[in-house]
């Protein structure tokens, strides 16, 4: 994702150079952008391979939350030919975009020729970016926006801290489960309003669910564990009441 985000930010960001910043800001500008170009896909790789190591070391989580250790099947052929399915369903559905509708996740407006003069009324990105997109649009302020905007990805890079539960899996804890698909709903709001204008009620629906998804960040996750753990240890001491009874 920051790989794609220097990609995509780049071209406004050298149109900004041109016209807000002048003389040394520009090649200070254009010196960071192209050093996180170089740098990122580097950092991307080792982050990888280190991936692979934890994982090698402390084993892969299932859905369910429970340990596996004892029941294990080889990788060849079983998750292999699993895995397998995966990749071709996406190469088929890549394969009918690029053939049948190349601009159907696109919007014209990314054809037209940039113009260091004039602002464009409306920037959409590309599809896979409209969240984020409406989240920095979302606040009034250019400042809050960018701060936004840095807070999902700190939001991203600490939830396995802000997650206070006991239990792995979503399966056993229904209050968490209400709220999680609340959250689905706003992502999904948050892509589609920003491949709107900025214009009400787009900008209303989008600080909503903008709202709604730093809430459950921050707070829902947090809470909501720490809450669960609360009623189940109470529940757990009532049925060991009553046996001793």
């Amino acid at each position: 994702m920051d790989k794609l985000y220097t990609i995509y930010v780049e071209p406004y960001a050298v149109w900004v150079a041109r016209t807000v910043v002048r003389g040394e800001g520009i090649v200070r500008l254009l010196s960071i952008s192209g050093a996180l170009h170089y740098l990122l896909p580097f950092i991307i790789a080792a982050l990888s391979v280190l991936h692979l190591g934890i994982l090698h070391v402390n084993g892969s989580g299932n859905p369910i939350g429970i340990n596996t250790s004892l029941d294990k099947i080889r990788f060849f052929p079983y998750l292999l030919s699993k895995d397998r399915v995966g990749l071709i369903a996406l190469l088929i559905v890549l394969a009918l975009l690029i053939s049948y509708a190349p601009n159907y996740l696109g919007h014209p407006d990314n054809y037209v020729k940039a113009n260091n003069l004039v602002t464009p009324l409306h920037i959409q990105p590309e599809s896979y970016v409209l969240s984020v997109y409406c989240i920095l649009r979302s606040i009034p302020n250019k400042t809050g926006g960018v701060i936004a905007l840095a807070l999902v990805f700190l939001s991203l890079g600490l939830l396995p801290y802000l997650n206070t539960s006991k239990i792995r899996s979503s399966h056993f804890r229904p209050l968490y489960k209400k709220f999680l698909f609340g959250f689905f709903a706003s992502f999904i709001l948050l892509t589609w309003g920003g491949a709107k204008p900025v214009e009400d009620p787009y900008v209303f629906i989008g600080q909503l669910a903008t709202l709604y998804f730093f809430a459950f960040m921050w707070i829902v996750i947090p809470v909501l564990g720490r809450l669960e753990f609360e009623m189940l240890t109470g529940v757990m001491k009532k049925i060991e009441k009553k046996k001793e009874n």
